[in-house]
């Protein structure tokens, strides 16, 4: 019994510093972030938030061409009800980046253009930026909520045109959070969300030329839910 558990013992420790090697060798970084679209209506300022996790992390470069890092990320689109019962959803798309264009420019000039800035984000914690309008998120609407071939885009800086008079962007910030992640708030306004999990918003499986709906052609489920 003695010997199985110093057996035991010397297979744990060696796991346990095979482990730690990696992590030193190839180190990981991950912190939650959130974004919040604010906007001016008729009735008054109204906003919105969503927070995702993001993680990034080096990898082993076995091939020349490889990669050395690689990226994960756990968000859903910002939604925010307007008046008359329209919306306005500020889409995933580079959400692994945002964090690092707004928070580090210009890029810091030493090591790894992606993994030092993810080491450093959790200094951010707490505060709140400003994302400069060349980092926004796409956004969108749709004319019929329950049609997603409906999805139009909208134009940041003419929010009125598709919205009506007196509804403007007043700001998109990011802010290094320790908030849990958002789950469930776009499937709540868009009920048949998970059955286009495998599909474009047009109802192809894949992108095509043939489309009559380049727009929705180009979106995914995964553009409102990573999960899906």
């Amino acid at each position: 019994m003695n010997r199985s558990r110093k057996v035991l013992a010397v297979l744990a420790a060696l796991v346990a510093a095979a482990y730690l090697g990696w992590r030193i060798t190839y180190p990981g970084y991950e912190w939650r972030q959130k974004i919040t679209v604010e906007v001016d209506t008729p009735d008054g300022p109204v906003s919105a938030s969503s927070v995702a996790e993001v993680a990034w992390w080096a990898t082993p470069k076995i091939l020349p061409e490889a990669s050395p890092r690689d990226w994960s990320v756990r968000a859903e689109a910002v939604v925010l009800r307007l008046p008359d019962g329209q919306y306005l959803f500020a889409l995933v798309g580079s959400a692994h980046l945002v964090a690092r264009a707004v928070l580090f420019d210009p890029l810091p000039k030493q090591g790894d253009p992606y993994l030092v800035p993810a080491s450093r984000m959790r200094r951010f914690n707490g505060e709140t930026h400003d994302v400069p309008p060349k980092h926004y998120p796409l956004l969108v609407t749709f004319t019929d909520i329950a049609d997603p071939t409906t999805v139009r885009r909208v134009d940041p800086g003419d929010l009125a045109a598709t919205f009506g008079p007196g509804v403007a962007l007043k700001r998109i910030t990011l802010e290094i959070t320790d908030e849990a992640v958002t789950e469930g708030e776009v499937e709540a306004v868009l009920g048949w969300l998970g059955e286009y999990y495998d599909k474009r918003l047009d109802g192809n499986r894949f992108g095509t030329i043939n489309t009559t709906n380049r727009f929705a052609n180009d979106l995914s489920a995964g553009r409102f839910d990573t999960e899906k």
